[in-house]
C-alpha cells in the first residue's frame, strides 16, 4: 500500500500514484453562469458568439437558440437537456457529461440521497435514481436492514439489475451501502460500464464471479465505521490490483456520511466526497 496522504484534513490511501487528471475549467457556479446563461435581449447571432467562445473548451455543448427581437422561431430543447442544464433559456446548454444509475442504500430513497442525486444532476450529469424498496424508507439503518433481509438480497439485487434495462449500456455505476451490491455486480458483468463509485461498503471482484473488467473505480469510506470495516480489505485489494482506482478513507465512524437528511451526515466529509465524485465523473470519456 502506498503512504496514506492528507489532504483537506481527510486522510486517503491508494495503491497506486493518483491518475493525473484533466484541468476543469471552472466549478459548479460557471455551469450556470456567464455567456451560457444569456438574458432574452441578447441577438442570435451575439448568442452562438459567445457561447463558442465560453463553452469551445467544455465536453458536449449543445448550442440552442430561441426566440429573440428579430422574431426568429423557437427551437424545441431536448428534454434530456433542459433535465440537465435547467430551464431553456437563450445561450448554450450542457448536455449530460455523464449517465450514472445510482442505488440508494439501506434505509431507502431518503431526502438526502435524493438531494445527493440532483447535486449530480445540477452539476451536469444525468442522474437515475431507482427505488429498490417499493417506496419504503426506514428512520434507522437496523429497520432497513431488517427489510431487505426479509425481502432477500437476492431480489434487492434482482431489483437492481432490472433497473438498468433499457438503460444505455455507457454508464457509470454508484451505490450508497446496500447499493454497492448491485452497483458493482453491474459495473463487473455489464459490458460497457463506464466507471464505478462506491459509497461506504465494496466487495471483492470473485463475489460476481470474476477480475475487475478495467473501469475507472473510487471507493469512499470512513476509516472507523464499523458497518464497513468488513469490507475495507476487499476495497484495499481492488485498489491494489486495478490500475488508477482510488480508495478515500475519512475521518471517523459514521456510516452513511454522505446522506444529508440522516444523523449519521457530515458535511465536511460530504463536500470533500462530493468534489472528488465531481472529479472523477469529469473524467469519464
Amino acid at each position: 500500500m502506498g503512504v496514506p496522504e492528507l489532504v483537506d484534513d481527510l486522510a486517503f490511501v491508494t495503491a497506486k500514484p493518483l491518475p493525473k487528471r484533466r484541468e476543469r475549467h471552472g466549478g459548479l457556479d460557471e455551469m450556470m453562469t456567464g455567456p451560457c446563461s444569456n438574458s432574452a435581449d441578447v441577438e442570435l447571432t451575439d448568442v452562438y458568439a459567445q457561447c463558442s467562445s465560453h463553452c469551445e473548451r467544455r465536453r458536449h455543448h449543445v448550442i440552442v437558440p430561441r426566440a429573440t427581437h428579430s422574431g426568429d422561431p423557437k427551437t424545441t430543447v431536448p428534454s434530456h437537456v433542459r433535465s440537465a442544464a435547467g430551464p431553456a433559456v437563450p445561450g448554450c446548454y450542457e448536455s449530460p457529461m455523464a449517465e450514472i444509475l445510482l442505488f440508494h442504500h439501506a434505509q431507502g430513497r431518503t431526502s438526502g440521497f435524493l438531494a445527493f442525486a440532483d447535486e449530480l444532476r445540477a452539476a451536469g450529469h444525468a442522474v437515475h435514481a431507482p427505488d429498490l424498496y417499493d417506496g419504503k424508507t426506514f428512520p434507522t439503518l437496523d429497520e432497513g436492514v431488517g427489510y431487505a433481509k426479509e425481502v432477500g438480497f437476492d431480489t434487492i439485487g434482482e431489483r437492481g439489475r432490472r433497473a438498468a434495462d433499457g438503460l444505455p449500456t455507457e454508464l457509470v455505476y454508484a451505490g450508497f451501502s446496500l447499493g454497492v451490491v448491485p452497483a458493482q455486480e453491474l459495473a463487473q458483468t455489464r459490458p460497457g460500464a463506464k466507471g464505478a463509485l462506491l459509497f461506504s461498503a465494496a466487495f471483492p471482484a470473485s463475489e460476481f464471479g470474476g477480475s475487475w473488467p478495467g473501469v475507472p473505480l473510487q471507493i469512499h469510506m470512513m476509516e472507523a465505521d464499523e458497518w464497513a470495516m468488513e469490507d475495507l480489505p476487499a476495497a484495499r485489494e481492488l485498489v491494489a490490483t486495478i490500475e488508477g482506482a482510488e480508495l478515500f478513507l475519512y475521518p471517523g465512524d459514521r456510516h452513511l456520511f454522505a446522506d444529508s437528511s440522516l444523523p449519521d451526515y457530515d458535511e465536511g466529509a460530504a463536500k470533500l466526497l462530493k468534489q472528488r465524485v465531481l472529479s472523477f465523473l469529469d473524467d469519464i470519456e
